[in-house]
């Protein structure tokens, strides 16, 4: 199935690449692309919404293993630089997707219209950009905050060495896969972190229930 918005063939093997445009269609391209400078943008979005995602997922947890723990803010780190490195990964993977989707989008329409100038390619790039942004950019922030809340929810169980937490799936369940995962609960910490989140756009989660930390002095919060 093809979102609005979203250029056919899907395959790799069978995708137009920019050699493959004509003079017109190149043009178009590099007026449309996107740049180093774009992803970097984008990552750096990414990263402050992430930052705040981790934060708030340590907080909860904090709270559930009964520490009374007021707020985290998260400055330095070996969880930061993970949302920091996962944001630019993600920043270059999206404006690389987005590349390649445009290239079949402007192969698309000069095969539709022949004859299209640059103006004629580019008034239609623009519906079709808006329409894939439609669904695009909230598969994406919906995609990038869970993966982080997991994550850090993963790492302060087993940085706290939280005794014997049990964990459950769950929450849309609108798919087989999900439904499959959430009629296993309870799971392990090793279980949950080794199915993750089981696809793109997912938006179950996991919850953690009967843990307990040794001592909330000493209570590892992303530092």
């Amino acid at each position: 199935m093809v979102r609005s918005g979203e250029a056919a063939p899907r395959n790799d093997s069978e995708r137009a690449t920019v050699d493959d445009l004509s003079d017109v269609g190149r043009m178009v391209y590099l007026a449309f692309m996107k740049t180093d400078a774009d992803a970097g943008a984008l990552g750096d979005d990414l990263f402050e919404k992430g930052r705040r995602t981790a934060e708030e997922a340590l907080l909860q947890e904090a709270h559930k293993v009964g520490c009374s723990v007021l707020s985290v803010h998260l400055t330095t780190g070996e969880l930061l630089s993970w949302v920091r490195d996962r944001s630019d990964w993600s920043g270059r993977k999206v404006c690389d997707t987005y590349n390649r989707d445009l290239i079949n989008a402007i192969a698309k329409i000069i095969a539709e219209v022949p004859t299209a100038n640059r103006w004629v390619v580019a008034y239609r790039l623009q519906g079709w950009e808006a329409a894939r942004q439609g669904w695009k950019a909230p598969q994406i922030q919906t995609t990038e905050a869970f993966e982080i809340d997991h994550y850090a929810r993963m790492r302060f169980y087993e940085m706290n060495a939280v005794e014997d937490p049990k964990f459950y799936f769950g929450y849309s369940l609108q798919c087989e896969l999900c439904q499959r995962i959430a009629a296993k609960n309870p799971h392990t910490r090793a279980e949950a972190e080794r199915i993750g989140l089981p696809h793109i756009g997912c938006l179950d989660h996991w919850n953690a229930r009967g843990g307990k930390t040794v001592d909330c002095d000493d209570l590892w919060l992303g530092q």
